[in-house]
């Protein structure tokens, strides 16, 4: 098989792999104090060793990855050097939702991913 075929099968199996949709938010008070909301959807990473979706807010990294065949791990860490933050697995409700949630005083940052 030629490498450009390899990379295809590989790409095609990981975005089946991992069909979930994600949102990353932020909400935090301004200068002003009024509330704002920062929002992003996880897309895929281009890492051909898992499937995993991610994004970044500000200094917040976002990330959802397939385990094994049905177990997930969420991840929300923060920068300068993304060593802090908060993990699980993902347990998804009988709606198929799965929420993770990292509060810092009056900043809230989500994770949201139904599949």
């Amino acid at each position: 098989m030629t490498k450009i075929a390899k990379i295809t099968l590989t790409l095609l199996l990981a975005s089946s792999a991992l069909s979930m949709d994600c949102t990353a938010s932020k909400r935090y008070l301004d200068d002003r104090g009024q509330s704002q909301l920062k929002e992003i959807k996880l897309e895929r990473a281009f890492d051909y060793t898992d499937a995993k979706i991610h994004a970044d807010i500000d200094e917040a990294y976002f990330v959802f990855t397939k385990y094994d065949e049905e177990q997930f791990v969420a991840k929300i860490t923060f920068g300068p050097d993304y060593t802090q933050g908060i993990v699980s697995t993902a347990t998804f409700d009988q709606n198929g939702r799965f929420e993770l949630v990292s509060v810092d005083g009056a900043t809230v940052y989500k994770l949201v991913c139904t599949k």
